[in-house]
């Protein structure tokens, strides 16, 4: 019932809803009426769509959440390539990688691998 609030809240007309799985608080995806959604997959770590919208466009969207455990996050790359080789229609992936792309970007706590990284 929060995610129907916030949808009222935010202005849009409708949402997909990955409901709560564990310690995993859910994905969901909010959108207007103006643009048709075709769900392809998903899972408690992502939402896979065809988008349209008023003028036309076709593209692909993506929403990733990485998996909280460390040793598991492998997966999540394997799912992206999978998904990556499924379309060649625009695609945009958002989310939450859990990754940073170089050291730079940490600040504090312990320095990461760079192998880490890598697999990104």
């Amino acid at each position: 019932m929060a995610m129907e609030k916030l949808r009222v809240k935010l202005g849009f007309d409708a949402k997909l809803v990955v409901d709560k799985e564990g310690n995993n608080s859910g994905l969901y995806l909010f959108w207007k009426a103006d643009i048709s959604i075709s769900l392809l997959s998903y899972s408690r770590f992502h939402i896979d769509t065809v988008m349209g919208s008023f003028n036309g466009k076709i593209w692909r969207l993506t929403g990733f959440y990485g998996h909280p455990n460390l040793s598991q996050r492998f997966h999540g790359w394997t799912l992206l390539r999978r998904l990556a080789s499924v379309s060649s229609i625009q695609w945009l992936v958002r989310g939450y990688f859990k990754k940073i792309l170089c050291l730079s970007e940490k600040l504090g706590g312990v320095p990461r691998q760079d192998s880490l990284m890598d697999n990104f």
